[in-house]
């Protein structure tokens, strides 16, 4: 239903595939990016002491750049599963 509304037919699995390999790459730059080692550095003016504040865009954890393989992969295994349709 859902490739004939796109006029994809049964070549949509490779579409859907092309578009998350695609995905991940622009989520490996985005995340590395994101996660620049751009540290702040500030004073706690109460104590004197320094305190250095990073910037880290998880999810569950894994930094967004380390997604990209996962997102990547799982592309390449539906792109295969399209082509062998």
């Amino acid at each position: 239903m859902i490739g004939n509304a796109t006029g994809l037919g049964e070549r949509r699995l490779v579409a859907i595939g092309i578009c998350e390999i695609l995905a991940g790459i622009a989520l490996w730059f985005t995340g590395v990016r994101m996660n620049r080692d751009v540290d702040r550095r500030l004073l706690d003016p109460k104590t004197g002491q320094e305190v250095v504040v990073r910037r880290r865009h998880t999810l569950f954890w894994i930094p967004m750049q380390y997604w990209a393989p996962v997102l990547a992969l799982i592309g390449l295994i539906v792109l295969f599963n399209g082509i062998r349709q």
